[in-house]
């Protein structure tokens, strides 16, 4: 059997900012989707993989702009990663000492 992955439902906060800085409904989106707004605020929550596939082509029908993703650096807040967005050099990619 294949193990189906997941991602951070936090995460998907920086989809919902991207949809919306190119005039796109956010809530409307996501519920296009299935997926329910309190799940993006639950720290815990996981979102199948699969669907972050189907949102970034649903997007990229949508928007004009053919690299429309390459703006998301303007939408996350290191909140979307949890814990692990306040840890020094998690962000800048750089491992950390043991």
């Amino acid at each position: 059997m294949v193990k189906q992955g997941s991602t951070l439902a936090t995460v998907w906060l920086i989809v919902l900012r991207l949809i919306e800085l190119h005039g796109l409904d956010p809530k409307q989106f996501m519920e296009e989707l299935g997926i329910r707004p309190e799940t993006l605020r639950d720290v815990r929550a996981r979102i199948p993989a699969k669907l972050a596939d189907i949102a970034f082509a649903k997007a990229a029908a949508e928007i004009a702009d053919p690299a429309f993703a390459l703006r998301a650096s303007e939408c996350w807040h290191p909140s979307n990663l949890g814990t692990m967005g306040f840890v020094p050099g998690f962000r800048a990619g750089r491992s950390i000492p043991a």
